[in-house]
């Protein structure tokens, strides 16, 4: 069975749920690739900037839900998380 992790992020109204599994690096948020969830390429790039920092982006999958608040406040739910 594979290590599974679950964390939660705050961000003024928004509340990120992710779930961080071993994995070939996909990103999915809301059941979409981030690239389809997030249209702003600089959001895009501060999600998986944490990733890349840590040398996971390519070793891990992570799950996001997210609900409540604008996209800023998802994305910054997010990297909390």
């Amino acid at each position: 069975m594979a290590l599974q992790k679950v964390y939660t992020g705050r961000r003024k109204e928004s509340i990120a749920r992710l779930r961080i599994n071993n994995g070939n690096g996909s990103f999915i948020v809301n059941g979409k690739r981030i690239d389809d969830f997030v249209s702003r390429t600089d959001h895009r790039e501060s999600v998986k900037e944490i990733l890349k920092i840590t040398n996971l982006s390519n070793k891990v999958n992570v799950i996001a839900k997210v609900c409540g608040g604008g996209i800023t406040g998802q994305k910054d739910a997010i990297i909390l998380a």
